[in-house]
C-alpha cells in the first residue's frame, strides 16, 4: 500500500514553490505554511495528523487524517 501511495503522489501530485503564508489560519501560527502551499497550488486536500490543522473550517480544502486518505485511496 505505501508504495502504490508514493508512486501515486510521484505521478500525480504538483512540486510548488513556497507561496506566502497567511497567518491565522491554523490554531497554532507554526503550521499556517503547511495550509499555503495546498491552497496555491489548488489541492483538493491536505493530509495531515495535527489537530491544529484539523480542527479549523477550510472551506476550500478537504483536511484529512492519513487513515481517511488510505480510505479514499482504497475506494478509488
Amino acid at each position: 500500500m505505501v508504495i502504490v501511495l508514493v508512486e501515486r503522489l510521484r505521478t500525480e501530485g504538483d512540486l510548488v514553490e513556497d507561496p506566502e503564508v497567511q497567518p491565522g489560519v491554523t490554531a497554532d501560527p507554526d503550521d499556517d505554511y503547511l495550509v499555503a502551499p495546498a491552497r496555491e497550488s489548488g489541492a483538493d486536500g491536505l493530509v495531515t495528523g495535527d489537530p491544529d490543522i484539523l480542527e479549523p473550517n477550510l472551506d476550500d480544502l478537504d483536511v484529512l487524517t492519513p487513515a481517511e486518505f488510505l480510505a479514499r485511496l482504497g475506494d478509488a
